[in-house]
């Protein structure tokens, strides 16, 4: 079973575990929230590193685009920094307010 952790700035009240099947694989989804801790939220990537497959970053943007050109927030870069993957592995950002979920959703045929 895969496993994927999606950290927030949120708030922990929110947090849940749910399971589903994409793709044929069995996947479990933890959402943990930091109540705005930022330093926690750097402090869980590190904690879980190397215990599950993936990695989601909720409550936060990483840069604001204007035209063609990014603005970085330093707090994003801190988190972004915090992610290197491993020889091998692969790094992937997506902003799940686009197209990635209507992507995702098609790929695991759900609506």
């Amino acid at each position: 079973m895969k496993k994927i952790l999606s950290v927030s700035l949120g708030s922990a009240s929110r947090d849940h575990t749910t399971h589903h099947t994409f793709l044929g694989q069995e996947c479990e989804l933890s959402r943990k929230g930091t109540n705005a801790d930022f330093e926690r939220a750097l402090a869980m990537y590190r904690q879980y590193d190397g215990l599950v497959d993936a990695f989601g970053v909720g409550g936060l943007e990483f840069y604001l685009g204007v035209g063609k050109r990014r603005y970085y927030f330093r707090e994003g870069r801190r988190i972004r920094a915090a992610f290197v993957p491993r020889e091998g592995w692969v790094f992937l950002a997506s902003d799940y307010s686009q197209i990635e979920l209507r992507v995702l959703a098609h790929l695991a045929e759900d609506e």
